[in-house]
């Protein structure tokens, strides 16, 4: 049996282990973590006490091995990277693909919020200040952004420097008084995230699409990851993490986010609702991440409305900018101490998805508004059955639908000097700019039929 360890800074969280022999995970907080006032559950699947807002809930401790052990690989399989990131990593490793425990051993340092994993002997403490710092001129940057036919992106100094989940090449560094850094260790965590272009030029906009979408985002009142473009000269998105945040003394502090699949106990292969495919012999099957399961994540809230209120925008925010990919691990939560409520964290990865578009590129939405799944098949009925599924008054849904339809191209467009100005091409806006006011018209054009609909039909 293996025992890794898991740590929030120099506290230890609890104990992961693995039994080889039955494949079975099981984890345990520390006790001294549990008595601890900055203490915190790994997620609502993994209570430290029988979980308040749930009186029948059962202990973690009683359930059923099987059962644990699914919901603990669940949980840090979502803390590793995906597709071809997994592979480069697995491969550099010497480790398969599927071999949990091994993954977290290599690449359970730098994870996405507060949570480190190493091997149960191993040493805690933090490396010192010239082995946890290795500065990252933007001429390297730009050099290992081109070789990348020839060595992957995540490699950096001959190990894997990527634990961040999802499929685009991304590399997280640490930014210091404009100064880009390779980090290592507790208090040297890194703080940004660069995010290149794809390397298939198809994809050659990426970069400037989410910036822009981002930007669109805030200047709407979502609270959004801030982003902003780098020309190395290569473009690349640099992305602040709201996972981090410097303490008095300068020392970057991890904070404890989760993304929906882990909130609602669901492997990285069922972050989409749909997750066997849209193919007609198993469209019907919608066991992965959906809107009435991520509302019903606002109930362990401290604030249910308003959380509630602020899916709702996003999600309203996505469909009119064409984020059809918005999947189960593209929503994030900070946990609260103790108890663990939720509150939903900045927005991040909006992606007009139609403007990169290709005819081998599914642009379905990743999780269904009623039974509809493309804006085509978006009617009155599923706007409101939508609504009864989520909790959400029809009014004001369609209040927001309206409201929303009418913002957006005009924000887009008071936008667009400021975007030129940071390297987005006008062209690109223009295409952005003209799909945005075609979708707002459609969709708002059904808006005031949505609290018409017969709650006897829902």
């Amino acid at each position: 049996m293996i025992q890794l360890a898991v740590w929030s800074g120099q506290d230890r969280v609890g104990t992961l282990a693995h039994d080889a022999q039955s494949n079975l995970f099981d984890f345990n907080y520390a006790q001294a973590w549990r008595e601890s006032p900055r203490s915190f559950p790994l997620s609502p699947q993994v209570p430290m006490f029988a979980a308040a807002h749930a009186a029948d809930a059962r202990a973690f401790a009683e359930l059923p091995a099987q059962t644990r052990s699914a919901i603990v690989r669940a949980f840090f399989q979502n803390l590793l990277p995906e597709g071809q990131a997994l592979e480069v990593a697995a491969q550099a490793n010497g480790v398969a693909r599927g071999n949990l425990a091994g993954l977290l051993v290599a690449l359970g340092a730098e994870t996405a919020g507060a949570l480190r994993v190493t091997l149960a002997d191993g040493a805690t403490q933090a490396q010192p200040a010239e082995q946890a710092l290795r500065p990252l001129p933007l001429a390297e940057l730009s050099e290992r952004i081109r070789n990348r036919p020839d060595l992957p992106f995540a490699i950096w100094d001959g190990k894997v420097r990527l634990s961040i989940a999802g499929l685009q090449d991304k590399i997280a560094v640490l930014e210091d008084h404009g100064q880009l850094f390779l980090a290592n260790g507790d208090g040297y965590a890194s703080t940004v995230i660069l995010k290149p272009a794809p390397a298939d030029a198809r994809y050659a906009g990426l970069p400037a699409i989410e910036h822009t979408c981002m930007h669109l985002a805030a200047a709407a009142g979502i609270a959004t990851a801030r982003t902003r473009l780098l020309h190395v000269p290569e473009p690349v998105l640099l992305v602040e993490r709201f996972d981090r945040r410097r303490s008095s003394d300068g020392r970057i502090e991890r904070l404890h986010i989760i993304d929906a699949c882990q909130a609602l106990g669901l492997s990285p292969e069922l972050k989409y609702e749909r997750a066997y495919g849209d193919q007609e012999a198993v469209r019907h099957l919608r066991d992965g991440a959906s809107l009435p399961r991520l509302f019903a994540l606002a109930d362990l809230s401290p604030a249910p409305l308003t959380m509630r209120n602020q899916l709702l925008d996003r999600m309203l925010f996505n469909l009119l900018v064409g984020n059809t990919d918005a999947h189960g691990k593209n929503w994030s939560f900070f946990v609260g101490p103790q108890s663990g409520l939720l509150t939903l964290a900045p927005a991040y990865d909006l992606v007009d998805v139609e403007s990169v578009a290709h005819h081998r590129m599914s642009t379905t939405f990743a999780m269904g508004i009623g039974d509809a799944f493309t804006a085509d098949e978006l009617t009155p009925f599923e706007w409101a059955s939508m609504a009864a599924q989520c909790n959400v008054a029809p009014r004001h849904l369609a209040s927001r639908l309206k409201a929303l339809s009418s913002m957006l191209p005009r924000l887009l467009h008071d936008v667009r000097a400021a975007m030129e100005q940071q390297g987005v091409s006008p062209e690109l806006l223009a295409g952005m700019q003209a799909r945005l006011q075609e979708r707002c018209t459609s969709v708002s054009a059904k808006a005031g039929e949505i609290a018409r609909i017969p709650k006897n039909l829902l």
